[in-house]
């Protein structure tokens, strides 16, 4: 079990009562089927990529951003439609890796469970933006563990939470155009609607099917710099800077 789901398990437990009990078999279970257990870096530092592909680096940061024209992504852009389980996460993307890294962030945000638990969708409707969203046998497991997950949680409800892709950055660390990728992101999230924010790491492989990117498969991704182990309420302008001075990491754009 990572170092990471043995942390939100720890700061769960400082919180009581029987909604709160309920809701951390919930995480328990949502973070397997992000992946947050953990995953193996695509390639080590004395491997060379696969053709089409970059590798995930622990080298340190460059004296200026990284300027990617084709790869600047904005978090809830992207897409040519609406889901129709829920119109708040587009889907239709472009066959490209920035069409990639859109799906993979706003997949990440609208695959947020606390939709489900805080009544925002019904149990249904979010079972089948899981089966939506995902492709093959991950979305198997993913549909049966977000059904497990659900069954467990009941009739309560908990505060509806909230992912922040664009408190962190995200990197490519493979991308063949209409075939596959995996995108590793930084974000900030808050799972107990109570403002206080923890980081935290992704990373999402996904492949082209049926005209549009697909999970096929979550993991944890290594952080290209130290992340806070105390929650947040704001931006960590020292994150930012780190992500977004990187030689293989870039922050996401502003919004606004």
């Amino acid at each position: 079990m990572s170092d990471l789901r043995d942390e939100q398990q720890d700061r769960r437990r400082l919180r009581r009562g029987p909604v709160i009990a309920v809701l951390s078999v919930a995480v328990l279970v949502l973070l397997t089927l992000s992946g947050v257990l953990g995953a193996q870096l695509l390639f080590s530092d004395d491997e060379e990529p696969r053709e089409g592909g970059a590798t995930t680096s622990s080298a340190p940061p460059s004296s200026q951003p990284v300027i990617r024209d084709d790869l600047k992504v904005t978090v809830g852009e992207g897409g040519s439609a609406a889901s129709e389980h829920d119109p708040s996460v587009p889907v239709g993307y472009e066959p490209t890796c920035k069409g990639a890294v859109e799906a993979a962030t706003n997949y990440l945000v609208g695959l947020d469970y606390t939709k489900a638990t805080s009544g925002e969708l019904s149990q249904e409707e979010y079972v089948a933006l899981t089966e939506e969203l995902t492709t093959g046998e991950y979305q198997e497991s993913s549909v049966q563990s977000t059904r497990e997950m659900l069954e467990e949680f009941g009739d309560a409800e908990s505060p509806r939470g909230s992912i922040r892709p664009d408190w962190g950055g995200f990197t490519v660390a493979e991308c063949t155009e209409e075939e596959s990728a995996t995108v590793q992101i930084v974000h900030a999230y808050d799972y107990w609607g109570e403002g206080e924010f923890y980081y935290a790491t992704s990373s999402t492989t996904l492949a082209w099917v049926d005209g549009d990117w697909k999970i096929s498969g979550t993991g944890q991704a290594e952080a290209p710099t130290t992340l806070p182990e105390e929650p947040v309420t704001e931006p960590d302008d020292e994150v930012s800077t780190l992500v977004g001075t990187h030689t293989q990491w870039e922050n996401y754009e502003d919004a606004s």
